[in-house]
């Protein structure tokens, strides 16, 4: 039983450290660097998420499009959301529609005039 939680803690420890072999060559093709550890360690999560993202991708032989790291690799979804210009909104806090749910039955009838839509002829 020991061998098999020695074999285990291994088997987990070498995972770790491939992804963090992979990231160092990330590092290194996308010429990035950073100030702290704590913000190398903070970006080696986010790189891990991406990591275990493209091995489940690969893994999937109905896929017919390819995955692979760019340059972004190391960012958050909330730093990818502003660089295309969105508000970042927190997953838990979306709404499934912006819109209130309506029937799909028209008004029978619509006078555009109050609403302000019309200028005098």
């Amino acid at each position: 039983m020991k061998t098999f939680a020695a074999a285990a803690l291994i088997a987990h420890a070498s995972a770790i450290s491939e992804i963090e072999f992979q990231f160092v060559n990330w590092m290194g093709q996308f010429n990035k660097n950073y100030a702290t550890v704590e913000e190398y360690q903070f970006r080696l999560g986010q790189f891990a998420l991406r990591y275990e993202a493209i091995q489940e991708h690969k893994a999937d032989p109905t896929l017919t499009y390819q995955v692979a790291y760019n340059k972004f690799s190391d960012w958050t979804e909330e730093e990818f959301s502003k660089l295309l210009g969105a508000k970042y909104t927190p997953v838990e806090e979306r709404t499934h529609s912006a819109r209130p749910p309506s029937s799909n039955a028209a008004p029978a009838e619509w006078n555009w005039i109050p609403k302000g839509a019309v200028n005098p002829v």
